[in-house]
C-alpha cells in the first residue's frame, strides 16, 4: 500500500505562509505587465546563455571594410589600403597612357642604339612609341608574373629573389 501524502493542517503556520506566498506571487503576475514578465524571461534566458557562448566561440567573418579603409585580402591576411594609394591604383588601372616618360625612354633608347652603331642614331616617333609599348607591355607582365611567384611564397611584398625565379623558368 502507499501512503498518501499528508496535507497540512488548516491552521498550521507553514501552511499560512505558503498560501500567502501562492497569494502574493498571483497578485504580482496579475498586477505586472507583459514587458516586466518578458524581461524577466529574457533575463533569466541571457545569464544561461552568456555561459553557453563563453565555451564556443564562433569565427568573425573578415570584412572588406574595417575602420573606414579598403582592405585587400592576400591569401588569408587582410591589409589596409589607404585612400590615397587606393585611387592612385584606379587612376593607373583606368588610365591608357604610357606610364615611363617620353624623353627619358627615348634617351635610353638613343643610348642603346649608338653603342651598336657608328653613325649618329636616327629613329621614327612611331618605331619610338611602337618600342615603348612594346616595353611596358613586357614589364607589367613580368612584375605581375613575379608578384604571382610571391603570393605562391605566401608573402605579400615583391623581392628580388622572386624575379629571379621567374627570370631563370622563362629562360631569359
Amino acid at each position: 500500500m502507499t501512503k498518501k501524502p499528508t496535507m497540512p493542517k488548516k491552521g498550521s503556520p507553514k501552511s499560512k505562509k505558503a498560501v500567502s506566498d501562492q497569494h502574493s506571487s498571483s497578485i504580482s503576475d496579475a498586477q505586472s505587465s507583459p514587458a516586466s514578465r518578458k524581461a524577466r524571461s529574457s533575463l533569466s534566458r541571457s545569464k544561461s546563455s552568456k555561459l553557453q557562448d563563453s565555451s564556443i566561440r564562433k569565427p568573425v567573418p573578415k570584412r572588406k571594410y574595417r575602420g573606414g579603409h579598403q582592405m585587400m585580402i592576400v591569401g588569408n591576411k587582410a591589409f589596409k589600403i589607404s585612400n590615397k594609394i587606393f585611387r592612385e591604383i584606379k587612376k593607373l588601372q583606368i588610365s591608357t597612357n604610357n606610364l615611363i616618360p617620353k624623353l627619358p625612354f627615348s634617351k635610353l633608347v638613343y643610348e642603346i642604339l649608338s653603342q651598336y652603331a657608328s653613325l649618329a642614331p636616327r629613329i621614327q616617333r612611331r618605331a619610338l612609341h611602337a618600342l615603348q609599348e612594346a616595353a611596358e607591355n613586357y614589364l607589367v607582365g613580368f612584375f605581375a608574373d613575379s608578384y604571382s611567384c610571391s603570393l605562391h611564397a605566401r608573402r605579400s611584398t615583391l623581392l628580388p629573389r622572386d624575379m629571379g625565379l621567374l627570370q631563370y623558368l622563362r629562360h631569359e
